[in-house]
């Protein structure tokens, strides 16, 4: 095995869990949005075996090149793409499965995804505290129900990196409260869901892989500089 390669002793229960309500089969061709570690790609690629395809889209070009790199032993069968999450991956459609690990606001499912799946696919997405699978009609639409308990607002392991040039900047001087409490934090979950998140000592940074929108917020002195980033009023006025 390659150093930093998945294998099957780093795959967490709870992953498998989660993709029970796909109904996986051997052949299948799946649609994955967002890479994260690579490690639920991993077990995707595993279920469905040999003659099944994984097609991963990710918005964040670091956790591109990481996955390709920790995925090398699934090459031919695994693509791992850089995009927007919700445009999807129609060079490799129809799929048989989609899923999704970033929570998508009720009634905001992205129909890129069901027009790019199969007739009688399976989609399975998180929406406020649940994962919701869906149905894929022969009519151009999807219906579904709750299906798991799932928790919002997920916790990433990156850093915003940001074009000086596209930067928004203000000043507030009330202490953001929400961030900094974690029992808010849910309550921010329902807000804007599909947000992440990550925290320091130094700020916190907040990103939106749907829209590609970001905002920070950093102390200074006795007040908070807050940098936003593309589509920003998407993101920021629901967190005031």
């Amino acid at each position: 095995m390659v150093a930093g390669e998945i294998g099957s002793p780093t795959i967490p229960a709870r992953t498998v869990h989660s993709l029970q309500p796909l109904e996986l089969r051997r052949d299948h061709s799946v649609l994955e949005i967002g890479v994260g570690t690579g490690v639920t790609t991993a077990v995707l690629a595993e279920t469905v075996g040999h003659g099944g395809l994984v097609t991963t889209v990710d918005s964040d070009v670091d956790r591109v090149v990481l996955a390709r790199k920790r995925l090398v032993r699934h090459c031919g069968q695994v693509s791992v793409l850089h995009r927007e999450a919700a445009a999807g991956a129609s060079k490799y459609a129809p799929f048989d499965r989609v899923f999704a690990h970033h929570n998508i606001p009720l009634r905001r499912l992205p129909y890129a995804w069901v027009e790019q799946a199969d007739v009688g696919a399976l989609i399975l997405v998180p929406v406020q505290d649940f994962l919701v699978r869906f149905t894929v009609h022969d009519d151009g639409t999807a219906t579904g129900r709750p299906v798991l308990a799932h928790t919002g607002l997920s916790e990433a392991n990156w850093r915003l990196r940001w074009d000086e040039r596209k930067t928004t900047r203000s000043v507030a001087r009330t202490e953001p409260g929400m961030l900094l409490k974690p029992g808010s934090r849910w309550a921010l979950a329902a807000t804007v869901p599909s947000c992440e998140y990550e925290m320091a000592a130094e700020g916190a940074w907040l990103r939106d892989p749907f829209t590609s929108s970001w905002a920070s917020v950093a102390p200074q002195d006795w007040e908070w500089v807050v940098a936003r980033g593309r589509q920003h009023v998407r993101l920021r006025p629901e967190l005031r």
